[in-house]
């Protein structure tokens, strides 16, 4: 595996104070989502837990249920009851609830930004001087949508579950059009939650093409597949957060807890450092054990001074301080300069020209 297939490829996007591609620290977003419920006092309380349990951003879903779907469209891929509109209207924030989830963001240094489900809504997240915007899976192919983000002239990060890669490639070119280079790509399944066998991260190389840092959008249970998307190269991770698995609503049951936040940070610092260097040579830290484990040409028996250098006489040992084995046929017949003991690593200036 190549280093730009490691560490994802393409060139980084500035996203608030933070950096996103290769050789960066992973971007962990926690998707709060839906999962306040419509309640600003739980949403706020979810932002502070992200924090502090190491969230690079909180994401939120900004939307007007009205704008968003027709009145009786079924609910998909989480069990819920009524119709989407019944559960979005639930779910939706005041202006103000918004102004407030984004102030507490800022006092708190943890960057603030929403899935954008409507036009109007991007008016009003750039209102608030969001850094970035999320365009969901579903909205991959509403074009009219990703013009509107796009020119905000912000880094969007845009998930690709269910989609096919020409796709993905039309919506990039609707973005580039627009003047924009500033994405990131999200490898994602709209399953929830997603089970192992279909997550697929390989398809994260496909994504590759397009020169942006990619990411994986992870709706499994548990923080290990995210683990193993960080070790094939993702710079992203956005994954649900709820601050108990127990409370109502669609996507809390296999949310990620503070807990499981704190471990996948510090689990993706030591992921991101072990992925290291592509270049093979020894690392600084294996100094002493390169000489110590390694083998040299040694005196097996006392060898006299001016005595020829025979097979008997000489064999293979550690340490590696001496005269390589590669070097073991040139070495014989030659003469010592001076007495060689039994043990000695045999060195070069010991025997004749």
């Amino acid at each position: 595996m190549s280093a730009e297939t490691m560490t994802g490829a393409g060139a980084g996007v500035s996203i608030g104070s933070h950096q996103v591609g290769p050789d960066q620290p992973v971007f962990l977003i926690a998707e709060i989502g839906i999962n306040h419920n419509g309640d600003p006092r739980l949403a706020e309380r979810m932002i502070r837990e992200a924090f502090l349990a190491g969230a690079s951003a909180v994401k939120f879903q900004c939307f007007s249920a009205e704008s968003l779907v027709v009145e009786k469209a079924g609910v998909y891929a989480v069990k819920a009851e009524g119709t989407q509109m019944d559960l979005f209207r639930r779910m939706e924030l005041s202006d103000q609830a918004w102004r407030d989830l984004k102030s507490l963001s800022d006092r708190l240094g943890v960057l603030f930004f929403a899935s954008v489900f409507s036009e109007d809504k991007v008016d009003f997240l750039e209102s608030m001087n969001v850094d970035c915007y999320k365009i969901a899976s579903g909205d991959l192919t509403y074009v009219q949508l990703l013009r509107k983000t796009a020119r905000t002239g912000k880094a969007i990060i845009l998930s690709t579950g269910m989609s096919t890669l020409d796709e993905v490639e039309e919506a990039v070119e609707v973005i580039e059009s627009e003047g924009n280079r500033q994405r990131v790509l999200l490898h994602c399944v709209n399953n929830y939650p997603t089970q192992p066998r279909d997550a697929h991260l390989r398809k994260m190389e496909a994504l590759r093409q397009f020169r942006c840092p990619v990411g994986f959008s992870d709706h499994t249970d548990g923080i290990e597949i995210s683990l193993a998307a960080i070790a094939m190269g993702a710079c992203a991770i956005e994954k649900h957060f709820t601050i108990d698995r127990a409370l109502p609503g669609p996507d809390q049951h296999f949310s990620m807890t503070p807990d499981q936040l704190r471990e996948l940070r510090r689990m993706a610092e030591n992921i991101r450092t072990a992925a290291g260097s592509a270049v093979k040579c020894p690392a600084d830290s294996e100094a002493e054990s390169r000489r110590l484990a390694r083998r040299s040409v040694v005196a097996v028996r006392n060898i006299p001074a001016g005595r020829e250098i025979s097979a008997d006489a000489v064999g293979i040992k550690r340490p590696g301080t001496g005269i390589a084995p590669k070097d073991l046929e040139q070495i014989l017949g030659k003469i010592a300069r001076r007495d060689i003991a039994r043990g000695d690593v045999l060195s070069w200036d010991m025997l004749s020209a």
